[in-house]
């Protein structure tokens, strides 16, 4: 009886023991099944993320443009070599016009004018810009071709007439081209028209009009003015203009050619002035 208790006993451990490792065989197969959906739900949701993409190639170096190239050439002084690229390169006449107009204003800056005009012209014929023929304007003016310059730069000017240092450039040219009196007649009609928010176009004239009155101290005040309504580099080849510069030795005009740290401080006056005490 005892060993049939015993055998009993021991059946049922074993049924146990069998249902355990069943329930946990269950376990870890329901556990299993829910990870597979979820990372079979990633990967659609990757699938279709990606379905329609493409791998992008590497996109080359975009090339350099012909403007692009020639300035890298004058920053390493390979003049040679700025000159035949505009020369043999194949580009846009835009961009053409634009290589020619730096080879321009790079030669005046080295002391080249007849060089620079040169290009400068080359650059107005493949686009006739006002920046073309203001820097051959002033080209012909370092050759001292007073009356070809006045030409140019009443191109720059009917090309860009609300241009500040074009506009005064154009009115010293007249002055200097004997023209001091026509000007004169269309500044004061101006004046008396109430036009003096123009005077920015014209307060230059209007300093060489006190300079040949002998109104000093008022040429002074205007040139302060002039100063700070266009870049410094501009006013300085300005007032290097024969009409003004011709004064430069007076006590008043000359701070104005010295350096800038050294130019006193004036009252502020209105170009008009100019025109009434010259008149």
């Amino acid at each position: 009886m005892f060993s049939w208790f015993q055998d009993y006993q021991k059946g049922r451990e074993r049924v146990y023991a069998v249902l355990t490792v069943i329930v946990i065989v269950l376990l870890f197969t329901i556990i299993g099944l829910v990870f597979y959906r979820q990372h079979e739900g990633y990967l659609k949701r990757i699938d279709l993320l990606t379905r329609d993409k493409v791998p992008e190639e590497l996109k080359p170096a975009p090339t350099p443009s012909l403007v692009e190239q020639v300035q890298f050439s004058l920053m390493e002084k390979d003049n040679a070599k700025a000159r035949e690229l505009v020369k043999n390169l194949e580009a846009p006449e835009s961009e053409k016009a634009k290589a020619y107009l730096i080879l321009g204003l790079y030669e005046l800056e080295q002391g080249k004018p007849d060089v620079a005009a040169g290009f400068f012209e080359v650059s107005e014929r493949f686009d006739p810009t006002a920046e073309a023929f203001f820097g051959r304007a002033r080209a012909l003016i370092e050759l001292g071709k007073n009356e070809e310059a006045l030409k140019a730069m009443e191109f720059a000017y009917k090309l860009n007439p609300s241009d500040v240092t074009i506009s005064n450039a154009y009115h010293l040219l007249q002055i200097q081209n004997g023209q001091a009196e026509e000007l004169r007649r269309n500044l004061e009609t101006k004046f008396i028209l109430g036009l003096s928010n123009t005077s920015g176009m014209w307060i230059l004239a209007a300093v060489a009009f006190a300079l040949e009155a002998g109104n000093y101290q008022l040429a002074s005040e205007l040139l302060l003015q002039a100063m700070n309504m266009m870049p410094y580099e501009n006013f300085k080849f300005l007032i290097g203009l024969e009409p003004i510069k011709k004064y430069a030795e007076h006590p008043l005009v000359l701070p104005f050619f010295l350096p800038l740290l050294q130019l006193p401080e004036e009252p502020q006056a209105t170009p008009s002035a100019a025109t009434n005490s010259s008149s």
